[in-house]
């Protein structure tokens, strides 16, 4: 049984889906370029941050060394391991709404999905 209000939002966001233009939304296959519209998209991405690295694909080692260089800056982790990520040759935006809804960021994972192309 959905409640009301699960049934709204699984109909809007349907409905969101079906009509989005996909010409102008953010490639699937990303690189550097497209490093300033992740972050900015991502930029509430905190607690969740090591997770969702490793949902990246990057190993726990590089994510680790991350984390040792900027203890206290949270802002340059989020930066370095999406650069790390992008700089795998492997980064796509369904990758990225895949990584973000493992750690139950759909709020971001949404916003993502609406990126625009670079």
């Amino acid at each position: 049984d959905i409640s009301e209000k699960k049934s709204c939002w699984l109909k809007d966001f349907c409905c969101c889906n079906l009509s989005a233009p996909t010409s102008n939304l953010l490639p699937d296959v990303l690189d550097e370029r497209h490093a300033s519209v992740i972050l900015k998209a991502i930029k509430d991405l905190v607690v969740e941050l090591e997770e969702f690295g490793i949902h990246l694909g990057l190993s726990n080692a590089i994510i680790q060394e991350i984390k040792v260089n900027a203890p206290h800056e949270i802002r340059t982790r989020r930066k370095d391991i999406i650069i790390a990520w992008l700089e795998t040759g492997t980064a796509t935006r369904s990758a990225l709404i895949s990584a973000l809804e493992d750690v139950e960021r759909f709020d971001i994972a949404t916003k993502v999905k609406g990126l625009p192309a670079v």
